[in-house]
């Protein structure tokens, strides 16, 4: 099993985030930690968590919380953890501590991803972060206490060129990390950008090409559409396009479990932070018929080093798709991981 806790707050919301983040929201901190807890202990029982193989505290911006509001999630946390077990966090570049760093390490936490986006001013303001390229350096340096970093960067922005992305990648490769992951600009849905002409913010061609040729000359290797390992794996992420069951806690929080006699389902936290507050064990359920977990499945796999089992489908369809598949040992793989998703709806319409 492996365990998700949703942070949701932020000192400021970024246009292109569609994930649950809530501003000026610091009152509702304590009865929120609280409620977390209280929902934690809740699902670490009610599901009878023997062992933990990962943790990612994610969010929001986790790292706007003091390092004690983690005691009392550590508490409940470490003694179930695997020794292996990755315990990751996410953190803003302009709010890293020494302190903040030192304290989570000391609670359990063995991994730390940054949201450093990008390493120019221009593009960190199209994208409405909060700190400055002078701030990255310094950032890291104050979280060596942590053995595995990572850093997310933004790219497919109007700003972007080959040679603008050349030298935040550069940049990035300088810094103390073995990991980093590479997001392509989309404009979704529940993010501001969406209610804005976004022609002058997302680059209308894709450079994602461009990025694993440059990463992958370096040394990195790409093990998902949008991560490359320096050379460490998030294991926590494999878990997910493994298909593992996981527990998500805390407001907007999502899980997948298999119930004993009652099949898989999907559980859904409260997407409202008062409502959650007030209710925090309340979960909305959705049964997995075998379907949805092979469509799961197909795109988690193909998108990730993890592939797909072969012997499920027919063997003509995986032969007419030797130009954009292998297959190995029982399992089949995409040769080119960003037309995984091309891959896998073709699949769907034939099976």
């Amino acid at each position: 099993m492996t365990l998700y806790l949703h942070i949701p707050f932020c000192d400021s919301k970024c246009g292109y985030c569609a994930f649950y983040s809530q501003t000026n929201q610091e009152h509702l901190i304590k009865p929120y930690l609280e409620a977390l807890t209280l929902d934690l202990s809740y699902q670490l029982k009610h599901y009878d968590i023997k062992s933990i193989e990962s943790v990612f505290i994610g969010g929001g911006t986790p790292n706007i919380l003091d390092s004690k509001s983690y005691e009392g999630l550590f508490n409940l946390i470490t003694p179930l953890l695997k020794d292996d077990a990755e315990v990751n966090i996410e953190a803003n570049v302009n709010l890293i501590s020494k302190q903040w760093c030192d304290s989570l390490v000391s609670f359990g936490a063995t991994r730390l991803s940054v949201g450093v986006q990008s390493f120019y001013e221009d593009k960190l303001k199209l994208l409405e972060r909060q700190h400055s390229t002078k701030d990255i350096a310094k950032s890291l340096e104050l979280a060596n206490s942590f053995k595995n970093k990572s850093i997310d960067l933004i790219y497919d922005t109007a700003l972007d060129s080959k040679a603008r992305l050349k030298h935040e990648l550069e940049c990035a490769l300088k810094l103390d990390i073995n990991h980093i992951s590479c997001y392509s600009l989309s404009v979704d849905k529940d993010s501001s950008f969406a209610l804005k002409d976004t022609s002058s913010k997302v680059s209308n061609h894709t450079q994602s090409n461009f990025i694993k040729q440059f990463l992958e000359s370096k040394g990195a290797f790409q093990y998902e559409v949008s991560n490359f390992a320096l050379p460490y794996k998030c294991q926590h992420n494999l878990s997910y396009w493994k298909g593992k069951d996981y527990l998500g806690v805390g407001v907007a929080s999502v899980s997948k479990v298999n119930c004993k006699d009652k099949g898989a389902k999907r559980l859904y936290a409260s997407k409202d932070l008062k409502g959650y507050i007030t209710n925090p064990i309340k979960r909305l359920e959705e049964n997995l018929s075998l379907d949805d977990l092979r469509t799961e499945e197909l795109f988690l796999g193909l998108r990730s080093e993890v592939g797909v089992e072969t012997f499920s489908f027919n063997k003509k369809l995986l032969n007419d798709l030797q130009d954009k598949v292998y297959i190995k040992e029982g399992r089949f793989y995409a040769k080119d991981l960003f037309v995984a998703d091309e891959i896998a709806l073709w699949l769907l319409r034939r099976i």
